[in-house]
């Protein structure tokens, strides 16, 4: 008996010096083998959605808060409300709405307001901004006018309209964003043949609106204003060249048109502008 209980502590003393030399090993080990292996990884927060406290995502590894609604997204973000990306914000399509062209804009003096949309310096973006002697904004132009009634002239009310209408015509005052007019137009269209020459049946509003260029240029090609460039024909948020742009012909404003019918009046259409007839 006592033989075997001799032979049982040899096996344990003989484990213990095992175990000994091989723990001593590793501290003799290039240390480049060690480091090897790379830190060790904090274990993700979730891997499921389930995970996470209410109201918040797994997303790579973390819990996020969710959206609803765009309102919790930034103002170039939208919140995603299906599929697998649900309840996040990201970049529209768009790239959300465009800068403020205004901002960081200081206007004085005669032209003191910022054009919403242009981001000029202009006298007035609205009738608050003039005065008595010319009460009316011309917003296509950024100029305080005179009450003058007739087809695309600037306005504040339908009564400012009333003057240059024709008799039984019904002309209202009308806004249109783009490009920024608010202006007197021919109502009640539900086709072009119930317009005047030059103008067509804007559906939507149903009101004739110029079929070439806007108002502004309407406008200038009537009073047949001095030029340089086509920008002085056009409303200021109209870019050059476009089909909403108006024309500079031999120094002024002119009727732009490609037949007849985009003339009014009398006129005809000698390419690229109404001519009156001989």
């Amino acid at each position: 008996m006592w033989e075997a209980c001799g032979s049982v502590r040899m096996l344990l003393a003989f484990g213990a010096w095992l175990f000994f030399l091989v723990g001593c090993s590793n501290e003799g080990a290039p240390k480049g083998d060690l480091e090897d292996a790379g830190p060790v990884l904090a274990p993700p927060e979730c891997t499921t959605d389930r995970l996470c406290s209410e109201n918040r995502l797994c997303l790579s590894g973390r819990c996020y808060a969710a959206c609803t609604a765009d309102e919790q997204c930034s103002t170039r973000e939208q919140c995603v409300l299906g599929g697998g990306q649900r309840g996040t914000c990201l970049l529209r399509p768009d790239a959300g709405p465009a800068p403020d062209p205004c901002a960081g804009k200081i206007c004085l003096g005669a032209t003191p307001v910022c054009h919403p949309t242009a981001g000029l310096c202009v006298a007035c973006t609205g009738d608050e901004h003039c005065g008595p002697e010319a009460p009316i904004c011309d917003r296509g132009r950024g100029v305080c006018t005179t009450r003058s009634g007739g087809l695309c002239a600037p306005c504040a009310v339908d009564d400012d309209c009333a003057a240059g209408a024709a008799p039984g015509t019904a002309v209202t005052c009308v806004a249109i964003a783009a490009p920024r007019e608010q202006v007197c137009l021919q109502s009640g269209c539900s086709s072009d043949a119930e317009c005047p020459a030059a103008f067509e049946c804007l559906p939507s509003l149903r009101v004739c609106t110029p079929r070439r260029g806007t108002c502004t240029a309407y406008q200038a090609a009537e009073s047949s204003r001095a030029c340089t460039t086509e920008a002085d024909c056009s409303a200021l948020d109209v870019v050059s060249g476009s089909p909403q742009s108006g024309v500079c012909h031999q120094a002024h404003c002119a009727f732009g048109c490609v037949a007849t019918p985009d003339c009014p009046g009398s006129r005809i259409c000698t390419p690229p502008v109404c001519e009156l007839e001989p």
